[in-house]
């Protein structure tokens, strides 16, 4: 019985996102603290391991996600209080799972936080695969999308991401409101497929998937403003830094391409993957083309802390790229060859540093 063509480019991304995992391990003994990145800022010695030590400042996102999954109920004060903002704890199923799969046991959970996203990075590739067999095309072109640094980088930081863009290619695929939810459940960016599958059914007036879209969008909804109102974080938002300021990823390209061009390429790239996947709606109108162009606008909008910071712009455009792929599959357009092209490229950069430097 031969095996199913998925296979091999499946594990070939396992491998390359488990040498990742290994890399960032091997940089506290594997203990796999690093990744956390927990700030002494927000921290409280509550929601640390015995041992842990937080670094100077703020710390990173992971950090905040590690707390949750200690305490997923937030029974314990410390836990909100450590938070940075209240959308950290809507993006629940990323800890939830992590909670879940440690059996309660916080002493494990910087290990499953990394075995989880590994496993949710190499889901991406193997149903991209399938999407790609579904057009006709050949699987191994979902390398192309496991390459994304938006996809692994999140490995080495405990970061919600790969969960996330694991259910939204699950929904897209199977056009399930129910994996899209799940989606927005890690990250709340993958409404966008929502609204645009949801529109997409309405124009065509299929009413009852319309009505599965919308309900799902609403449940969305009203977890968001729970949360809002009820988790007494740092700071409490529903938008996070959207539009601040307005052309943010412009105005910090227009800043580093002379004094700092080796960044501003980086940047380039990002801001260019965007625009292409708006631009190929020329050519490309199937649910992803609609799903990935909102997913990149989303993206642009972004705030100057986020395309400050190459480790998060190429996260927060990461769905675009997962969203475009089993469209270009379909359309076989040069905007979408192009764009996936580019994203290769910073993907080798990217992982050249991380595994040689």
């Amino acid at each position: 019985m031969r095996p199913h063509p998925a296979l091999a480019p499946s594990l070939v991304g396992l491998l390359f996102f488990t040498l990742l995992a290994l890399r960032v391990g091997s940089t506290d003994g594997f203990r796999y603290l690093r990744p956390i990145q927990a700030g002494e800022l927000l921290s409280r010695p509550a929601v640390l391991l015995p041992g842990q030590v937080p670094i100077r400042g703020v710390g990173y996102d992971g950090q905040f996600y590690f707390y949750i999954a200690q305490d997923p109920f937030l029974r314990k004060p410390e836990t909100a209080t450590s938070l940075d903002n209240s959308l950290r704890y809507r993006r629940i199923l990323y800890p939830f799972l992590a909670w879940l799969l440690s059996l309660g046991q916080r002493q494990l959970l910087p290990f499953v936080l990394v075995a989880l996203n590994v496993l949710a990075a190499t889901a991406v590739v193997t149903i991209s695969a399938l999407a790609a067999i579904r057009a006709g095309r050949s699987p191994w072109l979902a390398l192309a999308v496991g390459l994304f640094p938006g996809l692994w980088i999140p490995i080495m930081l405990d970061l919600t991401e790969p969960l996330q863009l694991a259910l939204l290619a699950a929904g897209m695929l199977a056009g399930s409101s129910g994996l899209l939810l799940l989606s927005c459940l890690a990250k709340e960016t993958s409404a966008v497929a929502l609204l645009t599958e949801g529109a997409r059914h309405l124009l065509a007036r299929r009413w009852r998937p319309a009505g599965r879209q919308a309900f799902a969008l609403a449940v969305l909804a009203g977890w968001s403003l729970f949360v809002w109102r009820t988790v007494r974080a740092h700071e409490s938002t529903l938008g996070g830094h959207l539009l601040d300021p307005p052309g943010a990823p412009f105005l910090l390209l227009a800043r580093d391409l002379v004094p700092q061009p080796a960044r501003a390429m980086f940047l380039l790239v990002a801001v260019l993957i965007c625009l292409l996947a708006l631009v190929r709606l020329a050519w490309a109108r199937d649910g992803g083309a609609w799903a990935g162009a909102a997913y990149a606008l989303v993206g642009l909008a972004a705030g100057s802390d986020t395309w400050s910071d190459p480790t998060a712009y190429f996260r927060v455009i990461a769905g675009a790229v997962v969203l475009v792929f089993p469209s270009w599959c379909l359309a076989r357009d040069r905007a979408g060859t192009i764009l996936l092209a580019l994203g290769v490229v910073a993907g080798l950069a990217t992982a050249i540093v991380v595994l040689v430097f």
